[in-house]
């Protein structure tokens, strides 16, 4: 009875104290950091392919597809010895994901705004671009709107909407 008493004890013990690890590898994303709305310049010249007409969008979560998407680029500057060594900034993709939708109108001019909306219940961040083409111009405005975001847990998804006026 003894024996009994003690296996109960401990049973009981492992699983009110036992720390589960999150096998998943999902979290909460941490929305105290604020978005950062990146200019088309802030990848530097030897970057500057980085326009990627993917009509999806596109979402880095990690160094290893930043680096990859910046090898990609960076092989379109082969006539320039400059960008051979060049390298990216930074990203702390432990606090950010990189994103990013290309945009394309025309007009004399082009005004531009952005927001983040995370919405926490349907595991979902919504960026929204807001482009304002003026004028009747011919001229074609295009680039990407890359935003650093708070790190996009693995199981949430991107919506990207695009307004264009």
């Amino acid at each position: 009875m003894k024996t009994l008493l003690y296996l109960l004890v401990s049973a009981m013990f492992f699983v009110c104290f036992s720390c589960e690890k999150d096998v998943t590898g999902t979290h909460m994303p941490d929305l105290s950091v604020e978005p950062v709305y990146l200019e088309p310049s802030y990848f530097g010249k030897c970057f500057g392919g980085l326009i990627v007409n993917d009509t999806a969008g596109i979402i880095i979560r990690s160094d290893k597809q930043y680096q990859a998407l910046g090898d990609s680029c960076r092989m379109l500057w082969l006539s320039s010895v400059m960008c051979d060594t060049a390298t990216l900034p930074e990203i702390d993709f432990r606090k950010y994901s990189l994103i990013g939708k290309y945009t394309s109108g025309s007009g004399c001019s082009v005004t531009k705004a952005y927001s983040l909306h995370a919405d926490t219940i349907n595991k979902t961040y919504v960026y929204s671009i807001h482009r304002h083409y003026e004028g009747t111009c011919e001229m074609i405005h295009s680039d990407m709107n890359w935003a650093l975001v708070p790190a996009i847990p693995q199981d949430y998804r991107v919506v990207f909407i695009v307004l264009r006026e």
